[in-house]
Formats: C-alpha cells, sequence, structure tokens
C-alpha cells in the first residue's frame, strides 16, 4: 500500500482508537487473567472500579495525544509537499514519521493494559508497547549512523524486535523486561553519540534531544522513589508518582521528533 500524507495521523489513530475499543470490552468483561505482581510495583492502590488503578491509567493518554500531534504535524508537511531533495527520512518519506506516531500512540493502551487491569497480560502488553517505541529509535539512530536504506531499517527493526522480544519472553520472564529496555536506552544514546563524533555532515537542533534526555532522566527521578515503599508513595493520592512518569516521557516522545524532523545534512568542507 502506497503511504498518502493522512495516514500519518490515520494510522496511529485507528492502532490507537481500536486498542482502547479492546482494552474497554475486556474490562468489562471483568479483566479475566491472573492479578500479576509488576502492577503493584507503582504505588497505586487497586480500586473496585473497572479502571483498578486511575491515575497511573489516564495518564497514558499522554502517549496517544503525543503520537497523534507527531502524526498530525507531519501529515501538515505532507500535504505541503513535503521535501523533494532533504535527505531525512522524516521529511521526504511518510513511512518514518508514520511508525513513529504508531509506536508512540500504542504506548497509551499499552501502558494501561497493565495499570487499568493489573494483570500478568496486561503487564507483558506494557512491556512490548515500550519495546515498539525504544526499537524505533535505536534502529533510526543506527540507520542515520550507517545510512541504511528503508529495507535494511525494516529488516533490522524486525530483528532487534524479534531478539528482544525472545529474551523478555523466553530468558528473563516476565519480570525482565526492565533491564531489557533499560539496554536499549543505552544502546540508543551510544548511536547518537557515534553520529554527533563519526557524522559531521549531519547537523540537527540538539536542543531537542537534550530536552528529550532531561525530561527522561526527570521522570525516571521521580518514577524511582514513587515505586511501592518509596519515600514519594502514597497508595490512595490522585497525584501519582508513576502517572508524571508517564506525562513527561509523552512529552520526551514529542522532543525527539523534533530532534528528528530538524536534522539535515550539511555540505562537506573539504577541499
Amino acid at each position: 500500500m502506497q503511504l498518502r500524507p493522512h495516514h500519518c495521523i490515520t494510522v496511529p489513530a485507528v492502532i490507537a482508537g481500536v486498542s482502547y475499543l479492546l482494552l474497554a470490552a475486556v474490562g468489562l468483561a471483568g479483566w479475566p487473567g491472573e492479578v500479576g505482581s509488576s502492577g503493584m510495583m507503582f504505588c497505586e492502590a487497586s480500586s473496585s472500579g473497572i479502571i483498578k488503578q486511575p491515575a497511573n491509567s489516564w495518564s497514558n493518554l499522554g502517549f496517544t495525544f503525543a503520537g497523534l500531534w507527531v502524526g498530525f504535524a507531519a501529515w501538515q508537511h505532507f500535504a505541503r509537499g513535503g521535501d523533494r531533495v532533504e535527505t531525512n527520512r522524516f521529511r521526504n518519506r511518510i513511512f518514518y514519521p508514520t511508525l513513529y506516531a504508531t509506536v508512540a500512540a500504542f504506548v497509551g493502551p499499552g501502558s494501561m493494559a497493565l495499570h487499568a487491569s493489573t494483570t500478568t497480560w496486561g503487564g507483558m502488553i506494557d512491556l512490548m508497547s515500550m519495546f515498539f517505541w525504544a526499537v524505533f529509535a535505536l534502529v533510526y539512530g543506527l540507520t542515520r549512523a550507517f545510512e541504511l536504506d528503508d529495507v535494511r531499517f525494516k529488516v533490522t527493526y524486525l530483528l532487534v524486535l524479534a531478539v528482544v522480544t525472545a529474551l523478555y519472553l523466553g530468558v528473563s520472564g516476565v519480570g525482565g523486561g526492565t533491564p531489557i529496555f533499560g539496554v536499549l536506552v543505552v544502546l540508543y544514546a551510544i548511536s547518537e553519540a557515534w553520529i554527533f563524533f563519526r557524522r559531521p555532515d549531519l547537523t540537527a537542533d540538539r536542543r531537542f534531544l537534550l530536552g528529550g534526555v532531561a525530561l527522561f532522566l526527570i521522570a525516571f527521578s521521580i518514577w524511582l522513589p514513587s515505586r511501592t515503599g518509596g519515600p514519594l508513595c502514597d497508595p490512595h493520592s490522585l497525584l501519582q508518582g508513576h502517572a508524571i512518569w508517564h506525562l513527561l516521557n509523552a512529552a520526551a516522545m514529542v522532543a525527539f521528533f523534533l530532534f528528528y524532523d530538524s536534522e539535515r545534512r550539511v555540505a562537506s568542507t573539504a577541499a
């Protein structure tokens, strides 16, 4: 299927919308499945309603809004004709911003699957949605670092995602997803450092990159002491540190998009 400009917004909207509707249907059925321990790690007490952890659940809408904003911005760009010469894939190929917007938007229902249900399967969907986004960031970094073509990007993305999924399900088990996500983040940081030092022909507004990193670090500094038993944990408060983690990371996703969108190739000054 040939992608059109409107797919930048319609694809993430449909994926997220269908996912939320499926969650609603399963929730109305009483969240069948085993209650897991992972949902209890994030402080908020489980309520008797359909949405077990309201603050931690509804804050996930931030991810979906972030993905839809990215999709809307990309749609507007390509509706005006896009960039015919620019080598930035986010500005001359509809596929990349569409995929980025989709994986960002899907983190919303993915994470809500855990916090609304507190089930073991919800925790698995939560981590897989995080992997979809983190693997994109890593592979897109490698693509820019080593000039991979579109086919190699897609193959590498699927291969890395398959390896990560196998490690998560086969080796680490359900509880091992957080360290794997951490490794993906570190590898992504290495890919950006490689581009900075080894690809002087690529320039971008790195204030957006630094802003995204700062938001992530601030979110992490709130997330850690807000876990169950932590000094910032109040299980019955509507102000949950993990909910703030969600919202700050959603903002970070937008910042990373703006960083990718700002990248340009500069002419060589070599004689």
